[in-house]
């Protein structure tokens, strides 16, 4: 029997804009180091960041000034890091696979992840619960468990409406074209992009998230960090909003950018996958300082907004949801 040591580790890169890292680029900067890996990935909307927590058994010992150097040179992040050695791999891996259903990992059996992990898969082949299911018989002490999480994973799978925004009251500035984008392009009028430009301090995202923000969790952010793989993650069954704040064009491949804003069909490369063809029908938002690129002007509906000094405290005396009018995208 071999008595090679290995070291086992617990770590958790926090509190990083959604958007500038993923789950393949933290897996490829530790997966030649480790034996074992895992990389799950934890989203928090309300502060609109992501965090990652990683297992990883190596072979040679490790420490928190290693990963912080290889975090800043391969992922190019300053972010908050936590480092610890592994008591229970149990107990890190149960905890890591908890929200990530998505995660990445080699040479680790999933029969070890959390119980969320495998409800929501026989989620998916499942569309009623049964109590006399084999899954649910075999793990009958959690049973009520179970179902509940069943019916909240089972709901995430209806598509999310969008609801018509009636206006009672004008705006008098960009914001009415905001609105006017939105209401045309759910009701299939103008389809191209949004693309909202100007100063920073003028409220244009806190206006975006002042009307989206009820269905934040349905946000697609593509991930700036790796212009080849920035739409690995997109998938139409769990995003129905593509959200790009602080635009940089250089952050995407111009080719397949020009296809996926004008609707076409593009392919999605994905890190230890093989690709996938697809087109976003969803709409499409990006929030920038500057002005966009002159060929790409012709696939956004441009608004440029300005400073109002004027505070709106409350948007309801301005726009209301109509629930009796919703689309499908």
């Amino acid at each position: 029997m071999s008595n090679k040591k290995f070291y086992d580790y617990f770590m958790c890169l926090a509190k990083i804009e959604n958007g500038k890292c993923d789950r393949s680029s933290v897996f490829s900067m530790l997966e030649s180091l480790s034996v074992k890996l895992l990389v799950a990935q934890e989203k928090h909307c309300i502060e609109n960041s992501i965090h990652f927590h990683i297992y990883s058994r190596t072979e040679n010992q490790l420490s928190v000034e290693d990963i912080i150097s290889m975090v800043e040179r391969e992922l190019n992040l300053n972010c908050q890091i936590y480092f610890s050695e592994c008591r229970s791999t149990r107990n890190c891996i149960r905890y890591a696979t908890k929200e990530d259903f998505d995660c990445m990992f080699k040479n680790i059996d999933s029969k070890d992840f959390h119980l969320n992990y495998h409800i929501y898969y026989w989620a998916l082949e499942n569309e009623k619960f049964s109590i006399l299911d084999g899954f649910v018989q075999k793990n009958f002490f959690f049973a009520d468990y179970i179902e509940s999480k069943h019916a909240e994973f089972r709901s995430t799978l209806r598509s999310v409406p969008f609801y018509k925004i009636n206006v009672k009251k004008q705006f008098g500035n960009w914001r009415d074209l905001v609105i006017r984008w939105y209401n045309s392009f759910i009701s299939k009028g103008i389809i191209k992009p949004l693309y909202l430009y100007g100063d920073s301090n003028v409220g244009k995202t806190q206006f975006i998230f002042s009307i989206f923000g009820c269905i934040a969790q349905n946000w697609f952010i593509p991930a700036k960090c790796n212009r080849d793989y920035a739409f690995s993650e997109w998938d139409s069954s769990k995003y129905n909003i593509v959200y790009i704040d602080h635009v940089n064009f250089d952050d995407f491949r111009q080719e397949d950018f020009k296809q996926i804003i004008s609707g076409k069909m593009f392919s999605i490369k994905r890190k230890f996958m093989s690709s996938k063809f697809c087109v976003i029908s969803s709409p499409i938002i990006l929030v920038g300082n500057d002005e966009p690129q002159d060929k790409f002007k012709e696939y956004f509906y441009i608004v440029k907004a300005e400073y109002t000094n004027v505070i709106y405290a409350n948007l309801e005396d301005y726009l209301v949801y109509d629930s009796t009018e919703r689309f499908y995208l």
